[in-house]
């Protein structure tokens, strides 16, 4: 989770693809004090939020699936999940 660098009343859910160091989708090293953030779905408009986000910016990780939506509709076997770090 982090805080929405545009609009600091917001917070958003994404996945870490890469930390500091390591290399990004798009192939550039992330710098020192960011992570590299994937939105769920990279080709559907408005999902993306995609890119470097300030390390001071993460609020939190998320630890329960609350809403999940899938090309077919809602995914109702997985509200109410536990997320657990599996890798």
């Amino acid at each position: 989770m982090f805080i929405d660098p545009d609009d600091r009343s917001k917070i958003f859910i994404r996945k870490i693809a890469a930390l500091p160091g390591q290399k990004s989708s798009d192939g550039e090293t992330v710098p020192h004090g960011m992570v590299y953030v994937l939105g769920e779905k990279l080709s559907a408009p408005g999902s993306a939020t995609t890119g470097y986000i300030p390390l001071r910016d993460l609020a939190g990780k998320a630890r329960q699936i609350y809403w999940s939506r899938g090309d077919a509709g809602v995914r109702r076997e997985r509200i109410g999940m536990v997320v657990t770090s599996g890798r």
